[in-house]
């Protein structure tokens, strides 16, 4: 005699099942895009063209930014977007090379300044994906999503038109401190989404957290670069 179980409590054990794979297979896929991140901020450091192209460089930043969105999310149901991924983390690693490379070359003290970036960003990671996965708060709703993904592109273009135009420094720390609050209100969003089953593509949901925490490492950078004041 075959036993099955109830219906409520299977459907129940296999969404915990989903859900718990979906979050094994993002959490492993985001270590796995570090590689290609390493070797594309190197990359990026030895050769920052991008960095001296202006306005023009931030165009084909987003250009890139948004292009290899596009097409994780076009083939995310394939291997294909892992590969796009991958490939994606490389471009980013490039873009924040140079940034890297000025810490590492203009302060007495530029290695330590990256090692606490990196640091902080991996302790900050950790503590916002134990509180998203054990809260019983419901941070899932699509309406928390939308401002927060609304505000993120707001300092972005902050960000771009201070960098361009108005270069104040003490604005540029405010919208790194503001990316660092937001990056991680998006973490724990789309963790909690995942947790409670509204998100079960583990590529899309390694490309929002990915994003989001290179986002916290350059603010973590920039925050502490602008403390420093070690020059070599």
């Amino acid at each position: 005699m075959r036993y099955s179980l109830p219906a409520a409590r299977g459907a129940s054990v296999l969404g915990a099942e989903r859900t718990n794979k979906v979050l094994r297979n993002t959490y492993l896929l985001l270590a796995i895009t570090m590689l290609p991140t390493v070797v594309g901020a190197f990359v990026g450091a030895l050769f920052p063209i991008y960095a001296y192209l202006g306005w023009m460089g931030l165009l084909v930043f987003f250009a890139v930014l948004l292009g290899g969105q596009a097409m994780v999310v076009k083939n995310r149901h394939s291997a294909a977007g892992v590969g796009w991924l991958l490939a994606f983390t490389f471009a980013m690693g490039y873009f924040v090379g140079p940034m890297v490379g000025y810490a590492l070359g203009s302060y007495a003290n530029g290695a330590q300044l990256v090692g606490v970036a990196i640091g902080g960003t991996a302790a900050i990671f950790f503590v916002l994906a134990g509180y998203a996965t054990v809260t019983t708060r419901d941070f899932s709703s699509p309406t928390i999503g939308r401002m927060l993904i609304i505000g993120m592109w707001m300092f972005f273009v902050l960000g771009a038109l201070n960098f361009l135009f108005v270069q104040m420094p003490a604005v540029a720390l405010a919208i790194s401190s503001l990316f660092i609050v937001i990056a991680s209100g998006l973490i724990v969003f789309t963790i909690n989404r995942v947790v409670r089953g509204g998100e079960e593509n583990y590529i899309l949901a390694t490309m929002t957290i990915y994003i989001m925490l290179l986002n916290i490492f350059q603010g973590l950078l920039h925050l502490l670069m602008a403390f420093a004041g070690s020059r070599e």
